[in-house]
């Protein structure tokens, strides 16, 4: 009976296309914060990254004069202390070179030798290595180095050096797991040996890199007497798609990989086109919250006098109230569900499309969309309970 007291004079249309309204723009909007998670993670996802996203690695061009030596590479202290002073920037710290000659020693186990080449080690600042601190650390007592290798170094070996000499292809969790030696060579003749391991692979840098206090200790232990400038400078910016940062490089001759300058500005492309379909998102979602309200405002004036007939033979405005509630609460699972879904199947459908163009998305939705849903779906709930709540106690 209250089912059809209720929605005798109801336009029942005028809910459904709310319903929808609000399915729709929850879609639109969970989808725009789905696909900006997606493509952030394709952009700076990389295991071989070893630095944030806000840092930069910059050198000096090199150039006809400095082949003539008439120019150098190396930064001077008035330099650095010019970056420091910029707005834009929030830190400089150099790199820190060996001063000696080191050779390593990669074997298959101890008796079988893969490769023995001639290297140099760079150090920087341990927090600014994005890397496991428990691997990265190194104390006269532990029983390895730890070493980061650049991956370039690997592939000359395997595509290169490897089919030239018929000696075997070694992949990186191979390499891994190899004993390493590195082999200090001293003014002497002699030679100093420790053990090492590799930890990680860079594709950013072209040295080998040590921790922070290896390279102090094996620098006050093997190295020479002379200090050099750093070449190589890492730079923490506020943001390095900012064009006053790209515009003081260009101005001081310095360069970085644009790798890193492509991807921030694809970041901010990013963030703007997120930022315009979720305005367009919200814009749909508070519509269709506001239809919501006036069909219940609307059914409750249109069935003033039964809900008064209810109200009058005995039924606690607490019952209706409820019963309109478990309807709200149908309508919006429906909407969250259908969205959650929608978003789903357009995530499987634009992985496919890109799988062939060698980008892999990640399985299922990120975890922060499901709370997305839920908060939106909780405002929805509450506004219109509230609404269906003043209007049934206006009658009673």
């Amino acid at each position: 009976m209250l089912r059809k007291l209720i929605w005798k004079n109801s336009s029942k249309l005028q809910l459904v296309g709310a319903t929808f309204g609000a399915m729709f723009g929850m879609f639109l909007l969970l989808l725009a914060f789905q696909l900006y998670f997606d493509a952030t993670e394709l952009l700076t996802h990389d295991s071989d990254n070893l630095f944030a996203e806000d840092i930069l690695i910059i050198n000096k061009k090199v150039s006809t004069l400095n082949t003539l030596k008439v120019a150098d590479s190396e930064f001077t202290k008035s330099e650095l202390n010019d970056m420091k002073k910029q707005p834009f920037i929030k830190s400089v710290e150099p790199f820190i070179s060996g001063q000696y000659d080191v050779q390593v020693k990669i074997k298959a186990n101890k008796n079988t030798p893969l490769l023995n080449t001639d290297i140099f080690f760079e150090a920087v600042r341990d927090d600014l290595m994005d890397i496991d601190k428990t691997v990265w650390k190194w104390s006269e007592r532990d029983r390895y180095v730890p070493l980061i290798i650049p991956s370039d170094w690997i592939n000359l070996y395997n595509f290169a050096y490897a089919p030239s000499q018929g000696a075997p292809q070694i992949s990186k969790d191979l390499i891994k797991q190899a004993y390493v030696e590195i082999i200090f060579r001293l003014s002497n003749k002699e030679r100093f040996v420790m053990d090492a391991k590799i930890v990680g692979f860079s594709d950013k840098l072209n040295s080998f890199m040590v921790p922070m206090s290896f390279m102090e200790w094996s620098n006050n232990k093997f190295g020479d007497e002379e200090v050099k400038r750093p070449t190589r400078v890492v730079l923490v910016a506020d943001d390095i798609s900012n064009p006053k940062l790209l515009e003081f490089l260009i101005k001081n001759n310095y360069e970085t990989k644009k790798d890193n300058l492509k991807t921030s500005k694809l970041n901010l492309l990013l963030r703007v086109t997120m930022a315009i379909m979720s305005g367009i998102s919200l814009v749909i979602i508070v519509l269709s919250i506001l239809i919501f309200i006036l069909s219940f405002q609307l059914l409750i004036v249109k069935s003033r006098e039964e809900i008064r007939l209810l109200i009058h033979l005995g039924y606690h405005p607490y019952k209706i109230e409820k019963f309109l509630g478990v309807y709200l609460l149908g309508m919006s699972a429906i909407i969250g569900v259908l969205s959650l879904i929608g978003v789903a199947f357009s995530k499987s459908y634009i992985g496919n499309l890109i799988v062939d163009y060698g980008f892999e998305l990640s399985i299922g939705l990120n975890g922060q969309i499901y709370l997305l849903a839920l908060a939106l779906l909780v405002i929805l709930l509450v506004i219109n309970f509230v609404n269906i709540r003043r209007g049934i106690r206006k009658y009673a």
